[in-house]
């Protein structure tokens, strides 16, 4: 039975503001050669820590190694604060 997770995300001035690292740190991003690699916790477990990839023009997207995972589930995302 797959498992599901729910993360807040902050947002700035109406917009997803997603912390993270960038996959290549010496070159220019976020973008889509260039994802920002983040790491939210769980808001339903408050344990589990959730791996999301982020490009401007995509969103947000999981990481190959959990979207094959048939175990992994889904994702909600709420944001902090609240898109209008």
């Amino acid at each position: 039975m797959a498992t599901n997770y729910a993360v807040t995300i902050p947002s700035l001035n109406n917009a997803p503001n997603p912390s993270g690292s960038l996959q290549f740190p010496d070159q220019p991003g976020p973008s889509s050669d260039n994802l920002l690699q983040c790491t939210y916790t769980d808001t339903i477990s408050g344990t589990a820590q959730v791996q999301l990839l982020w490009c401007p023009e995509q969103g947000f997207s999981l990481p190959d190694s959990e979207a094959n995972d048939p175990n992994f589930g889904s994702v909600s995302f709420t944001y902090d604060p609240p898109l209008v």
